[in-house]
């Protein structure tokens, strides 16, 4: 088994003690069959050589990609780590591999499949609700700040939790148009995606880990990328993609939350 973690420049120098690995470390997944990858390892990161595939947080997504010109100073690209990632999720999917997008990972499949995103939360309007949350929060990171519901039961991400749960908040973009094929399976309260799946695919950004039901996605992501004993190795053969957000970026972008699987 091994699996690739996509990841920033800056995040790569911390090797095993990027939180990435730490939480994958923590489903039961051994150091050593962690890589940790960055643009400049293009020339090794071949998909078939990998059991799966962790998109992280850092940058945003360079909005030519989803072809609008860049319009706040606060959006922070690096093109190299987007068609790096981009063709990395290529050949993921082509190998069909499970994929685990987190918050800058989810924004960037998002895009991939033709969507678009808010470029800041805190400069345009997005809401229909009359109100819009403050979805990167002031107060500590593990503090919970706003309520995501369910809207589809039925969902991959229904299998995991019902009804509400609180999450903590720490990104400045977020999904505007879902990408084609995508279904929305959450919101916040303030009417964002939370939560989006196909065929499968299941996105989700903003919450950390802790809770209960946190955990029990995180277990369900064990189950599936790690392809955990039994269970996860008949979900890997069923072709089952799901994600979820809720690790920390660790790389000073104050991002936290979003995700994506294939399998």
């Amino acid at each position: 088994m091994k699996i690739a973690i996509s990841v920033s420049k800056k995040e790569k120098q911390k090797g095993e003690k990027s939180p990435y690995f730490q939480a994958l470390k923590s489903l039961g997944v051994s150091a050593k069959e962690l890589v940790l990858l960055s643009p400049a390892d293009r020339a090794r990161a071949k998909a078939e050589d990998f059991d799966g595939v962790v998109f992280t947080g850092g940058e945003d997504v360079d909005p030519a990609l989803y072809e609008e010109p860049k319009k706040f100073s606060s959006v922070k690209t690096d093109r190299s780590r987007d068609e790096f990632e981009l063709a990395l999720l290529a050949a993921a999917q082509d190998c069909r591999l499970p994929i685990l997008g987190i918050c800058r990972g989810m924004q960037m499949i998002n895009v991939k499949f033709g969507g678009t995103l808010f470029q800041d939360l805190g400069r345009e309007p997005y809401s229909e609700m009359g109100y819009q949350l403050e979805h990167r929060q002031s107060g500590k990171r593990g503090e919970a700040t706003h309520t995501v519901t369910l809207t589809e039961p039925e969902s991959q991400l229904g299998e995991a939790f019902r009804g509400s749960c609180r999450v903590n908040s720490l990104h400045h973009q977020a999904v505007k148009r879902v990408g084609r094929g995508l279904k929305v399976t959450a919101y916040s309260e303030d009417g964002l995606p939370e939560a989006v799946e196909a065929g499968g695919v299941l996105e989700h950004r903003g919450i950390a880990p802790g809770a209960d039901a946190v955990q029990d996605l995180f277990d369900r992501v064990g189950d599936v990328l790690v392809g955990l004993r039994g269970k996860g190795e008949q979900l890997l053969q069923g072709g089952l993609e799901i994600g979820l957000g809720g690790i920390e970026a660790g790389d000073g972008s104050g991002h936290y939350g979003e995700g994506f699987i294939q399998k």
